[in-house]
């Protein structure tokens, strides 16, 4: 799997697609009592549809798994007395800012809105804070993602500013040049690296 090497098959198949259509079968319509897991299951499916190059797909997947994130209210902060471990807590964080991660991907990448207004979100970005040693090992540095994070919100701000109805209705073109001009400064100024000798610019050249 992590090997170089060339391997020569007798099919154009893309690694694993069989698997991915079986799975795709056995999904059932359980939206009623929904779940992370389900949130999981769509995620997974949004991104290697994304992968396969069919986008308006892993549109669709993210944007089923969005819906059930909200119905669950992974979109907000817990109250304290909930009875959720310290890492269930911290697993549904991360969840939902991954899959806002990829909500906002497909959508710049279709032209289309975005589906989660950031005004409606106030769970917290992912942290190690108030994880003992057993819980830490549960989860990696959520660095990378806090900086996928940053750089979606800017993404959704682009996608609500050039969206195509924006764009059509646009006024003057000084004011899409100043637009424009302020998120590629928001997009410089902000450091992926806590040393800020890269910027996301050049992460993602």
């Amino acid at each position: 799997m992590y090997s170089n090497r060339k391997r020569r098959t007798s099919d154009q198949h893309v690694p694993g697609t069989d698997y991915f259509l079986r799975a795709v079968g056995l999904l059932q319509d359980l939206y009623e009592n929904p779940s992370v897991e389900q949130v999981e299951v769509m995620i997974l499916f949004s991104f290697y549809a994304n992968a396969l190059g069919r986008v308006k797909s892993s549109y669709t997947y993210s944007g089923i798994a969005l819906r059930i994130a909200l119905g669950l209210g992974l979109h907000r902060t817990l109250p304290t007395d909930n009875l959720l471990t310290p890492i269930e807590r911290e697993h549904r964080k991360r969840l939902w800012w991954t899959l806002y991660t990829l909500d906002r991907l497909c959508s710049s990448n279709l032209g289309f809105p975005v589906l989660a207004s950031d005004s409606v979100i106030d769970v917290k970005l992912p942290t190690n804070e108030g994880l003992d040693g057993a819980e830490l090992e549960e989860f990696s540095d959520p660095a990378h993602l806090i900086a996928n994070v940053k750089l979606a919100k800017i993404t959704g701000q682009i996608c609500k500013s050039f969206g195509y109805l924006n764009f059509i209705t646009a006024g003057t073109d000084l004011d899409y040049e100043r637009k424009r001009l302020s998120y590629n400064e928001s997009i410089e100024s902000y450091s992926v690296f806590a040393n800020g000798t890269k910027s996301c610019r050049k992460l993602y050249a």
